[in-house]
């Protein structure tokens, strides 16, 4: 079993053994339907940390999953300070209090699931964006480049390239300019033209492409401009 599995089964333990504790001490006289229902939501405040956070969160990176921490360990506090108070003025026959804070519990955990959703959707995409952006990809083709070049002048070329694109634009959700396929292609060449320790088909790759980023660049802000 690996660290989360544990995690789970100790959760699911503890819970079980506080309602049974609960079962155990509160007199079987002062049982109703809302002091029921209290307890099967303070159940339910113990391990919705591990179901809820499980199901939302677990996606394969970290990013996410530590935005959420926060949120899920206070609605867990919140939930349970809710629910065990209701569970108690529920067994003191305060019947409408009872529900009215089951019912406010069941808001609480509606709200704060829905926060950790949106937390979790807004830092994956912030984490997901920069990893499939076009210019990161260009900086690490042209990065793996340097290794092979020879000549100090093709060195400095591609060094200036590199600049260039470590500063160029993202394209803008859901729009491609026509440019980022010519910039792939180029690139493709320009390795050759480098593997080959061809100074001069270096040079004219190199410029192509300061000149194609400089049209890609124009066309992004047309696009923006438009949008």
């Amino acid at each position: 079993m690996n660290a989360r599995s544990w995690v789970t089964v100790a959760t699911f333990a503890v819970s079980l053994t506080v309602v049974a504790i609960i079962l155990i001490i509160a007199p079987g006289q002062h049982w109703s339907a809302d002091s029921v229902t209290s307890l099967v939501l303070l159940y339910a405040g113990f391990v919705q940390l591990v179901l809820v956070r499980h199901s939302t969160v677990t996606r394969g990176d970290s990013g996410p999953a530590i935005a959420s921490l926060g949120t899920s360990v206070l609605l867990t506090f919140a939930l349970l300070t809710i629910t065990g108070f209701a569970l108690f003025v529920g067994l003191n026959g305060h019947n409408r209090m009872c529900w009215a804070l089951n019912i406010f519990a069941v808001g609480v955990f509606i709200l704060g699931f829905s926060l950790m959703k949106a937390t979790s959707a807004i830092v994956g995409t912030s984490v997901a964006s920069p990893a499939s952006s076009q210019p990161s990809h260009w900086t690490q083709l042209l990065e793996s480049m340097k290794p092979l070049v020879k000549k100090d002048d093709m060195r400095a070329q591609l060094a200036r390239l590199s600049e260039s694109v470590r500063y160029a634009a993202s394209n803008p959700r859901g729009l491609v300019v026509p440019e980022n396929e010519t910039i792939n292609v180029s690139l493709s060449r320009l390795a050759s033209a480098i593997a080959s320790d061809d100074r001069e088909k270096t040079h004219a790759e190199a410029i192509h492409l300061e000149t194609t980023l400089m049209q890609r660049e124009a066309a992004l802000k047309a696009l923006r401009t438009h949008a």
